[in-house]
């Protein structure tokens, strides 16, 4: 099985124009699963009308906070095995049946960890989003805000091989693998967890996969950055998180992922 998660911060718009997903989701080895984060009637109508299932508990989480409380809502509400996979994908991400059932093929066929697909940004398929990306150090947080320049982006013109990170846009995650890496680490609130798992990953040997024939759109709403607004604030504390998080020793970082309980 293949178990979807989104999360919807006032995004029923997106999800009622992704057609795509309602098809998607009568799949009988898909299941959809949608946590509404701000309360919104409408979505909740439009779930129960095209049978995706609807979460609508403990309003108000972070990004990783939230897609912890899915996989967890998932493993007991559902029949799950070990070699399942769980996608966690944003709302105002948009991947076709065509290309979903050719990322479904890869996924069950092949002996797949964690991966991603390709995204782009415009529906001719001209403009990358740079999604994937070296570990960042920080330096390259420093010339990204200052310059507006990141020398982590992997550039994936000509094909790509191996890859630190992806965003969480769009990660698929074998489902024991995500049970083993105790989810996402809720001392983010937002920004980096996607960094932050797949560092972890990276440091008890999962490897990240980038299935380069499959195409998705990633109609981004990048929130503003301003100085001093909440944003850049979460921003700072998750980048300051982070860099200490991958200054860890590789002990510490097995003993720390040993002692989390988040993901039961």
């Amino acid at each position: 099985m293949i178990y979807i998660a989104i999360v919807s911060h006032g995004h029923f718009e997106l999800i009622r124009k992704n057609l795509d997903l309602v098809k998607i989701a009568k799949l009988d080895f898909v299941s959809v699963i949608v946590k509404d984060n701000v309360g919104d009637d409408s979505l909740k109508s439009y779930c129960l009308k095209h049978d995706l299932t609807y979460i609508d508990d403990n309003l108000g989480l972070g990004f990783g906070e939230n897609n912890n409380y899915i996989y967890n809502f998932i493993s007991s509400s559902f029949l799950v095995q070990s070699d399942d996979h769980f996608v966690v994908m944003n709302p105002d991400l948009y991947i076709s049946y065509e290309n979903f059932l050719t990322f479904s093929d890869s996924i069950l066929v092949n002996p797949i960890e964690i991966c991603t697909v390709d995204l782009f940004k415009d529906d001719k398929l001209s403009v990358r989003d740079p999604f994937i990306r070296k570990f960042p150090r920080l330096i390259d947080f420093f010339q990204s805000f200052i310059f507006k320049k990141n020398n982590t982006i992997i550039d994936r013109t000509h094909g790509v091989g191996s890859i630190d990170w992806c965003a969480g846009s769009f990660m698929c995650f074998k489902w024991e693998v995500y049970l083993a890496l105790k989810g996402f680490d809720e001392g983010y609130f937002m920004y980096c967890e996607d960094i932050d798992i797949c560092y972890r990953a990276n440091i008890l040997n999962y490897s990240i996969s980038y299935l380069g024939n499959v195409q998705a759109l990633h109609y981004a709403q990048h929130t503003n950055r301003a100085l001093f607004s909440k944003h850049f604030f979460w921003h700072i504390k998750s980048i300051a998180r982070f860099l200490i998080v991958k200054n860890l020793s590789q002990y510490s970082l097995k003993f720390f992922i040993k002692q989390k309980s988040i993901i039961k």
